[in-house]
């Protein structure tokens, strides 16, 4: 394998061509096709940020995460924002960077015009749409660990004028969700359904970062997140106080569960925790115990058990719009 390292306007770009040869004979499994025939993906271009750009916590990228930090102003700092420089380039015509552009002025933000390269190094070559933002930590504010300050916050939060059109409250209680693309579509879809309030468990859960934001389309800049306290017992308590305060539990699993029911066949008229759990091993069997109600999304074939089960942030999806359709017509 050869390389030609070429320096361009301060970003070092490396290319490779597979040239890898045994008696003369070409090898057609290059390596980064993990051996595999064909062509496969090819290795790519490897950018770097130079050193006067780098930035100094997490980057968010894309349009709408980038304006809707700007926007609500949840956190903490705002060290620099990244543009595409090439004049020619059609995302600096779009609106969203305009109106991030005139934020970003307004509030003395650092602004630096960048070639493409450092925006991939910046987003890890995820899609960027041509601008980046140097940003604090997303704020994620902690329940009380004491059950009397806990209980307090649940009912505080229960009676608050609310802006969501269900008549009865859904909290969403995240268990241990590792993905953070699972993590962005399930806060993307909360917030799309009008859920009141996610909630995340501290331990095995990923962190809310860059990632989580853009596979929310931003929507995770504009939500209050909470997370409580690590291990079961507070995972517990926070779901026996929730009862206390008049709502229902409901937990998730498999078709397969015995307990499990169908969400067509539940009615309520009470506030709803609804708990999805990690995408490995579920919601453990203590806390599901705990829950007045398992629910699970009925395969429609009868070859259900080729493909088991559904991606998390989609079974919390048909979950939500059910629960949501059922509120209304009840």
């Amino acid at each position: 394998m050869t390389f030609v390292n070429k320096c361009v306007c301060g970003l070092r770009v490396f290319s490779g061509e597979n040239l890898c040869t045994t008696s003369r004979k070409f090898i057609s499994n290059p390596s980064y096709n993990h051996g595999l025939t064909g062509c496969g993906k090819k290795g790519r271009k490897q950018y770097f940020v130079p050193d006067n750009l780098k930035p100094k916590a997490d980057v968010l990228f894309g349009i709408n995460p980038v304006l809707l930090a700007l926007k609500n102003g949840r956190r903490e700092k705002f060290h620099r924002l990244y543009i595409k420089q090439e004049a020619w380039d059609i995302d600096n015509d779009n609106e969203g960077v305009q109106i991030i552009k005139e934020i970003a002025t307004e509030r003395n933000i650092l602004i630096s015009y960048v070639k493409a390269g450092v925006l991939a190094a910046l987003s890890r070559q995820r899609p960027n749409q041509g601008v980046c933002l140097d940003a604090g930590k997303f704020p994620v504010t902690r329940f009380f660990d004491d059950e009397k300050h806990m209980e307090k916050q649940i009912r505080d939060s229960l009676n608050n004028d609310r802006t969501n059109l269900s008549p009865y409250p859904i909290w969403l209680l995240l268990y241990e969700i590792q993905d953070p693309m699972n993590v962005g579509a399930i806060l993307r879809t909360a917030h799309f359904m009008g859920v009141d309030q996610v909630i995340l468990t501290t331990e095995k859960s990923c962190k809310m970062n860059s990632v989580v934001s853009k596979a929310s389309a931003g929507a995770m800049e504009v939500m209050t997140l909470k997370n409580l306290s690590p291990g079961r017992k507070s995972y517990l308590s926070f779901i026996q106080l929730w009862k206390s305060c008049g709502g229902s539990v409901i937990g998730t699993t498999s078709s397969q569960h015995p307990k499990s029911e169908s969400v067509i066949d539940y009615s309520f008229n009470t506030p709803i925790l609804l708990i999805m759990g990690n995408e490995g091993y579920g919601v453990e069997q203590e806390i599901l115990d705990n829950c007045d109600t398992l629910f699970t999304v009925t395969p429609g074939t009868q070859e259900a058990n080729i493909v088991s089960s559904l991606n998390v942030s989609v079974t919390t999806g048909i979950l939500l719009h059910s629960l949501l359709n059922k509120m209304t017509k009840s």
